[in-house]
């Protein structure tokens, strides 16, 4: 059995190839989670998302609800999965190509080289652009989201200055003159009353019940038997 090098070299530098392409569909995954919603933003970009937009005064913020969590851990999970099924496939597909299938040791230690080397020097400027790329998107959205909510606020400003304030002003004047009416009402009522004596006056106190008034013979009858009573010897036990 002869080795041919070419064919070697080619089968090594295809699989160096496939690492570098593993990594960059790495990357591009990461790029479709901000364009899906599941992109998580990096603690560097954190003072981006803090600060205040011009025109709408509104922050980006970096929060993340429970949806597009849970959202973002499939997602995860999912291309967790799919990577390394993927470079499975690129590597058959490349020995089945030049080598009819025969396995070669050269061929996968190539091809993590080839995905180390992209996730440590290329993949991190990309990962910093991305995330700029995803604050921006972000703060897209909110400006057209400000710009769609724009008339319906003009138009509840409007709404609201010319015809609820005034109106609720209205209502109170209203009610505070009802009360006002019932009142005098209420005061007019008391003084007829008072003027032909039918109401108590302020100071009357109702008179005490008088006590039902005991006999002093019958009172004499009963402190005797509780003396009686008190001076018999108690039977021992």
């Amino acid at each position: 059995m002869t080795i041919d090098p070419l064919l070697q070299a080619r089968l090594l530098l295809g699989a160096f190839l496939c690492g570098l392409g593993v990594g960059c569909l790495f990357d591009c995954g990461t790029l479709l989670s901000v364009f899906l919603g599941a992109y998580c933003p990096p603690p560097f970009c954190a003072h981006l998302y803090a600060r205040k937009l011009p025109v709408i005064g509104r922050a980006v913020g970096c929060g993340i609800s429970r949806v597009r969590g849970a959202w973002s851990r499939v997602l995860r999970c999912l291309g967790t999965f799919l990577l390394p099924v993927t470079a499975a496939v690129c590597l058959l597909l490349l020995l089945f190509s030049l080598y009819r299938g025969v396995f070669r040791i050269g061929a996968p230690l190539c091809m993590l080289l080839g995905f180390a080397l992209w996730r440590t020097y290329i993949s991190l400027p990309i990962a910093r652009v991305i995330a700029l790329l995803a604050f921006a998107l972000s703060a897209l959205l909110l400006y057209v989201r400000a710009a769609l909510l724009w008339p319906f606020l003009l138009v509840w400003r409007i709404l609201l200055r010319a015809l609820i304030r005034p109106l609720g002003r209205l209502a109170r004047r209203c009610a505070a003159s009802l009360l006002a009416a019932r009142s005098r009402r209420l005061c007019a009522r008391q003084l007829a009353l008072a003027a032909n004596g039918l109401l108590p006056h302020p100071r009357a106190q109702k008179a005490p019940c008088p006590r039902p008034k005991m006999n002093k013979g019958k009172k004499n009858i009963i402190c005797q038997k509780i003396k009686t009573e008190e001076a018999r010897p108690h039977p021992s036990r």
